[in-house]
């Protein structure tokens, strides 16, 4: 998978290739228990993205981050907050 969303108070998974799919879990807190953290990042309150999903991180206003995540056609922008953006930094230096 490339990335879980919160949509509309359902949880999808989104394809590497391509696609979606409705999954039976409730919140991104379920995700994050059965998602393998060293792939795996919250980056917001509704996206739980896979490292090979993430398209391109750069510096935002405030010492946040916009970070694109892509699945097939879909792509997303989203904001890396304060408070997430030195775990998050941490996450994607340990990769590789």
């Amino acid at each position: 998978m490339a990335f879980f969303a919160s949509e509309d108070k359902c949880i999808f998974a989104y394809k590497k290739g391509g696609g979606r799919k409705l999954t039976a879990m409730t919140n991104l807190s379920e995700v994050e228990h059965i998602v393998s953290r060293s792939d795996f990042f919250k980056l917001s309150r509704d996206l739980v993205v896979n490292i090979s999903a993430i398209a391109s991180v750069q510096k935002f206003f405030h010492g946040r981050l916009s970070v694109v995540v892509r699945a097939g056609t879909e792509e997303r922008r989203v904001v890396v907050s304060m408070a997430r953006r030195k775990n998050f930094l941490d996450w994607l230096g340990g990769q590789g």
